[in-house]
């Protein structure tokens, strides 16, 4: 039996859009009309994830909680996403989980990272989260089971394949997972930013391991002072 433990830093008309995602969703949708597209309800596909859907999935989700708290949503920032992409596969590549990226001195935190990629906020924040995009048991246990070819599958307790999520399915609990974060949260609800980019990564071999796939996934925020 495993256990998967989550690591929490501290710090359009429906109709009228096809299923694959595009940018012009950014300005074009409203939290609600994102998550009513046939693309937000589709189940993730690990080996080859689309990530610029995750991405948007994790940004509309945000918005939907600052909406809840009765504030202005944040508009969507190319500069930021890039950003937020470059750590996540950092963070993937180098094996690490944190804000710092020890190994790279020039974008070691997430201001220069921001700035390298032409931000130029007088206000940044960030944050990050790990997590499966499958539904494992209440305490997150799972089993594994090595196939013939000497790939991985990922079972419940039952015996049964683990279920996968959709895209707006996990950006929704992720956000959640933030929420329940004091740091996380105050930087969601924060007034001093009016924008966001998300970016995920996603193992390109999730299966040739034991271990559970997990998406990693950056926010980082912006703001200008008034």
């Amino acid at each position: 039996m495993k256990y998967f433990l989550l690591p929490i830093t501290v710090m359009l008309s429906l109709a009228a859009h096809a299923q694959s995602f595009s940018e012009n969703w950014y300005t074009e949708l409203s939290v609600d009309s994102f998550f009513k597209t046939e693309a937000a309800k589709t189940n993730i596909d690990v080996e080859t994830p689309d990530i610029a859907l995750l991405n948007a999935a994790i940004f509309f989700a945000t918005n939907e909680a600052r909406i809840k708290k009765k504030m202005e949503p944040m508009r969507y920032d190319a500069v930021l996403e890039k950003a937020a992409e470059f750590h996540s596969d950092a963070m993937r590549e180098k094996r690490f989980f944190n804000h710092v990226n020890k190994t790279d001195r020039e974008n070691r935190t997430p201001e220069q990272r921001i700035a390298n990629k032409g931000g130029e906020f007088d206000a940044t924040g960030e944050n990050i989260i790990e997590m499966p995009p499958y539904k494992t048991g209440p305490k997150g246990e799972y089993d594994v089971s090595k196939n013939a070819d000497g790939t991985f599958a990922f079972l419940g307790m039952n015996g049964k394949p683990l279920k996968i999520v959709s895209y707006g399915d996990f950006a929704r609990a992720a956000v959640r997972l933030w929420m329940k974060s004091p740091d996380h949260k105050a930087n969601i609800l924060s007034k001093n930013f009016t924008y966001l980019g998300c970016g995920a990564s996603i193992e390109e071999d999730p299966f040739n391991f034991k271990t559970l796939p997990t998406a990693l996934v950056t926010q980082n925020f912006g703001g200008y002072n008034p």
